[in-house]
């Protein structure tokens, strides 16, 4: 499985990549929708919402105005954001219980489906430590930690996570090749 991961995790860093320059403007029915469940956006350019009064939620729409990616992570990693964020002494964590919670609200947003399999022993990465959490609408790549030593933990925290909606295709299959500098995928 360790490789299907790792897909996922070259997908998120090339979608998160790319996204915030494929979306200027957070569409006005995202918008109204993410008020229901989040209450009034921290940015709206941005489509910035609170999760809690550490972390923030962004919710990322494709040209078309579909919501594709929703990330969240605690305030202060994102200086350019939230300038006023205090880094705290000690990283910030999401519960078990507060992880499932943003999921159930970003779900209200768009079901992100009933959990087909639960994320494995972490792995390290030059992005911190991840486990992936598979859905059937979605896959929520979370990172655990932000060093090797952190995998060691029996418990998993969740300190960001990045979750993908899966995008239902049909017809014949195309392939489709991304070069990032020398590198082909």
């Amino acid at each position: 499985m360790r490789s299907r991961s790792g897909f996922v995790l070259l997908l998120s860093v090339i979608n998160l990549s790319f996204t915030f320059v494929l979306s200027a403007e957070c569409p006005r029915k995202l918008i109204d929708k993410a008020k229901q469940t989040f209450g009034d956006p921290l940015n709206v350019e941005h489509c910035v919402f609170a999760l809690s009064h550490m972390n923030a939620v962004w919710l990322i729409a494709d040209p078309k105005g579909e919501l594709v990616e929703v990330v969240v992570g605690p305030k202060s990693q994102y200086k350019s954001e939230f300038p006023d964020a205090e880094t705290p002494a000690n990283p910030e964590f999401l519960s078990e219980e507060e992880y499932k919670d943003a999921l159930r609200r970003i779900s209200e947003v768009k079901s992100i489906g009933a959990m087909t399999k639960r994320h494995e022993r972490g792995l390290w990465s030059f992005l911190g430590a991840f486990s992936t959490d598979y859905f059937e609408n979605a896959a929520v790549d979370r990172v655990i930690g932000d060093t090797p030593t952190d995998l060691q933990n029996e418990v998993q925290y969740v300190r960001r996570f990045d979750l993908h909606f899966f995008e239902f295709v049909s017809g014949a299959p195309k392939y489709l090749r991304i070069t990032i500098g020398r590198w082909s995928v």
